[in-house]
């Protein structure tokens, strides 16, 4: 018996070729190295996407001449209650969901300044995110408040029940 063994014999155009597909691929991997560290943290093994998802939510306090003391989000962004939840279950999803995001919150959410920390709790929704809550009302944001300090959703009528910006202790604004 012989062993066969494979010679492979090429042309210098087919070097070249090679050497260009390898040029391009390792430009390629050099981009989404730079990339992976830049979303990853620096090689902590996470991305930042990730990193966001797994905050806990911040509620604090602002004050302005229409609502007086009102809570916000991390962002600024003032929350609401909405009467149609029910014994501290939410009722927004789908549509309703879209339009008054629901503050979701990765762990204890967190009593900013204002805020007395007791108020705060949370729910598990019916798709197994966790939803802040303030003296028992589950808190949305509405997608029409463009930046913080917006209060469009004030007192609205929408989905089956009036939205409400809350006091810092959870009480509704009328």
């Amino acid at each position: 018996m012989t062993a066969c063994s494979e010679v492979v014999v090429y042309s210098p155009t087919m070097v070249r070729a090679r050497s260009k597909r390898a040029i391009a691929a390792a430009g390629i991997f050099s981009v989404c190295a730079i990339v992976s560290l830049l979303l990853g943290g620096c090689g902590r093994g996470s991305s930042a996407a990730a990193n966001a998802t797994q905050r806990s939510a911040i509620v604090t306090a602002r004050s302005s001449n229409n609502l007086g003391d009102y809570l916000v989000g991390g962002n600024g962004h003032t929350l609401y209650m909405f009467t149609s939840d029910k014994d501290g279950n939410s009722a927004c999803y789908g549509q309703c969901a879209r339009k008054w995001p629901p503050l979701l919150t990765h762990g204890k959410p967190r009593a900013g300044g204002g805020i007395p920390g007791g108020e705060l709790g949370t729910i598990t929704r019916k798709d197994g995110s966790t939803q802040v809550t303030c003296n028992g009302h589950p808190l949305y944001y509405f997608a029409a408040d463009g930046k913080p300090g917006d209060d469009k959703g004030e007192a609205l009528t929408q989905f089956g029940g009036k939205w409400y910006a809350l006091t810092p202790l959870g009480e509704r604004i009328d």
